[in-house]
């Protein structure tokens, strides 16, 4: 072997200097994850229900959840079964409140309390969201391998949730959008592995049952697939959203000293700047069917003018007109919205 030169050692040196550079900057990249951006003010919605489709079999729709070889869903373990829950309630509760969290992560999302205002209100939201639980699976996926003739195996238990999530209009009752998504997480054991679990789940062989608490479920991989799939979700909707044309309501018309204030019920975090140019509109008729009194949605808006935001507080945001308005919003402030110009080709 021959002896390196001492002219090559310093080009050695910058070398595994710039590898040791790069690498504390990738390390540091992976390490921070970066906050979503917000695109524009943040959509107003109120999740309407999220439905967990599982019961027992003679209450109607059935999740299975078996243990199999492969792709398959068949198994010779006796470890196939049906999920029954006990309380309904308490699920549809808590995955609600896990959607809530995943939406208000997202950043482009204000989610309403539940009753925060009705179609046609100035505080309804812009859109419902319904959601429910369609399929909840955990199967054995068998993996392995050899080397020089001597082969081995291991596999693991795949938990997969999948959601339908829609879009709804709050004044027609309309779905605008439907997406699916799924979340995905391996275990090392089944979820039907135990008589009894600590929450007090309990797996009756006989019925292929298990009958599922929700102290259980909390603390099992179903529950982590099932936080994946509302991170999924909510991925899905973002795209759609982003399409539909922002808009938020008019609360109040103040007439100060100096000019005409407008309260909208968005808060310091909407994601609105100060400065920023929005257009206000009177909202149209309703269209209702006479022989049904079904609502179809309402006549064209009226373009009333520009606003500017003039103020951010931490429950309501200001906006001032920048010009004249074509009729007089003090008087009649019912059914005002704004909404962000559309951008110039």
């Amino acid at each position: 072997m021959g002896i390196m030169s001492k002219s090559a050692l310093p080009w050695l040196r910058v070398i595994a200097l710039s590898a040791l550079v790069l690498l504390t900057v990738v390390a540091f990249a992976q390490g921070t994850p970066k906050k979503p951006e917000v695109t524009g003010p943040k959509r107003l919605v109120a999740i309407s229900s999220f439905e967990v489709k599982l019961g027992v079999p003679q209450s109607g729709p059935q999740v299975t959840v078996g243990a199999s070889i492969g792709n398959t869903s068949a198994s010779s373990t006796g470890q196939d079964g049906t999920i029954a829950i006990a309380n309904a309630d308490e699920f549809s509760q808590g995955l609600t409140d896990m959607l809530v969290t995943a939406l208000v992560g997202s950043n482009l999302f204000r989610v309403l309390d539940p009753g925060a205002g009705a179609a046609g209100d100035s505080l309804a939201p812009q859109f419902l969201i319904r959601a429910s639980v369609t399929e909840m699976t955990c199967r054995f996926r068998q993996g392995g391998g050899g080397i020089g003739g001597v082969s081995f195996g291991q596999g693991s238990y795949e938990n997969k949730v999948v959601l339908d999530v829609r879009l709804v209009d709050p004044l027609t009752n309309e779905v605008i959008e439907s997406v699916r998504a799924e979340g995905k997480k391996s275990s090392k054991s089944s979820i039907f592995g135990a008589e009894k679990y600590k929450g007090g789940s309990l797996w009756n062989p006989g019925r292929k049952l298990l009958d599922l608490k929700y102290a259980d479920y909390a603390s099992s991989p179903l529950y982590d697939a099932t936080r994946l799939s509302v991170e999924d979700a909510v991925k899905r909707l973002r795209s759609k959203i982003l399409a539909k044309p922002w808009e938020a309501g008019v609360v109040s018309v103040v007439q100060e000293e100096d000019g005409l204030d407008l309260y909208l019920n968005l808060d310091g975090e909407s994601g609105l700047k100060l400065g920023d140019t929005l257009e206000l509109y009177r909202l149209g008729n309703e269209i209702r069917d006479a022989t049904t009194g079904r609502i179809l949605g309402r006549t064209k808006p009226k373009l009333l003018g520009l606003l500017q935001v003039t103020s951010t507080e931490e429950t309501f945001v200001i906006a001032r007109p920048t010009g004249e308005i074509s009729e007089d919003i003090l008087t009649n402030s019912i059914l005002l919205v704004v909404r962000q110009p559309k951008p110039k080709k």
